[in-house]
């Protein structure tokens, strides 16, 4: 009976830690993001000059990790985490990005909302690595089971081949 006890305790810290793995990629807004876009762009053929910042660069691929989540965009989610991509949860789960990408393929985690708050974005000298640290709230289902959760992220983001993938997540539950 004991076993059955620790083994059915085990089962549901996991089922925790999961949803805290997607938590790592919360961003964005609170409900499913709109088709619109906000970037500007010029109507001349002529080549596009970067004028964003590299913080407000990891803010935007922030929120679209987030976009990807809720709607379940696995192919985006793909291009944006890297193939060495680790997440690592307080309760001592490590899932790599295969591991993220099946429960999104097979349906037992789903969002009905996901939101951020008190971003912080931290750039390395030569701009080619980025912290981006925050508050999010989730809400949603993993395994059919409900969650509605608070948790504190870091995701570690670099760049690669000319674009920025997130390359590692750490979440911690808030006490």
């Amino acid at each position: 009976m004991l076993i059955l006890v620790g083994v059915g305790a085990v089962v549901i810290i996991g089922v925790i830690a999961v949803v805290a793995v997607i938590v790592v990629l919360q961003f964005g807004s609170t409900t499913r993001p709109s088709s619109t876009s906000n970037t500007n762009q010029s109507s001349s053929a002529s080549p596009v000059i970067e004028t964003r910042s590299t913080a407000e660069i990891i803010t935007e691929t922030n929120n679209q990790v987030g976009a990807a989540l809720l709607n379940g965009d696995t192919d985006a989610l793909s291009r944006l985490l890297a193939d060495d991509y680790r997440y690592v949860s307080d309760a001592g789960l490590t899932l790599n990005k295969a591991e993220v990408l099946l429960l999104m393929r097979t349906g037992n985690l789903s969002y009905e909302s996901l939101r951020s708050t008190n971003e912080k974005v931290e750039v390395n000298s030569d701009s080619s690595r980025a912290e981006l640290t925050a508050t999010a709230q989730s809400k949603g289902q993993l395994r059919h089971q409900a969650f509605n959760d608070t948790n504190f992220y870091r995701n570690t983001y670099e760049k690669r081949g000319g674009r920025w993938q997130l390359v590692s997540g750490t979440v911690w539950h808030r006490q």
